[in-house]
């Protein structure tokens, strides 16, 4: 499974099983394997200038970092912190231009990977995007992490 891992220019600090463990508790749900493998493998940071954009509808958008668990300043924590505006299927796993992304933990669409847009929020009142939440702001990039990372591309 490392081989599905995007090359990192930086890499977050060796956790153990036992952080990853206290964070599905805290979660109450397993990571998908293949982002729980590149926690204990690589424990987040920032991936290399090959693997730094993903496709959001026409357009490209920079991967600024995937978070590192339990390091300062990262909302990756093993005590399963999420702000209250985001719903409690999803953990933010990584941050890019003007938003977050996010892995869904559980449900149907448990393992896939979101884009929330941070800058350009939509009215409490608009549709949703999607049917399992009420915010309008949410995209699905990929169904999977590793189909996330695999599709990162060079920074242009």
């Amino acid at each position: 499974m490392a081989s599905d891992f995007p090359p990192m220019a930086k890499t977050g600090p060796t956790i153990d099983p036992a952080a990853v463990a206290k964070l599905e508790g805290a979660i109450a749900a397993k990571l998908p394997d293949d982002y729980r493998a590149f926690l204990l493998a690589v424990n987040g940071g920032r991936t290399a200038t090959t693997h730094r954009q993903f496709r959001l509808g026409r357009e490209m958008v920079a991967l600024n970092q995937l978070h590192s668990l339990d390091v300062p300043g990262s909302p990756l924590t093993s005590d399963g912190w999420r702000p209250d505006w985001m719903p409690k299927v999803l953990l933010s796993i990584g941050s890019a231009s003007g938003g977050i992304i996010a892995i869904c933990v559980s449900g149907e669409h448990a393992g896939s990977i979101w884009y929330l847009d941070t800058m350009d929020a939509r009215p409490s009142g608009s549709n949703p995007r999607v049917a399992w939440h009420d915010r309008r702001d949410f995209t699905k990039l990929a169904p999977t992490f590793s189909a996330f990372v695999l599709g990162l591309t060079p920074i242009e």
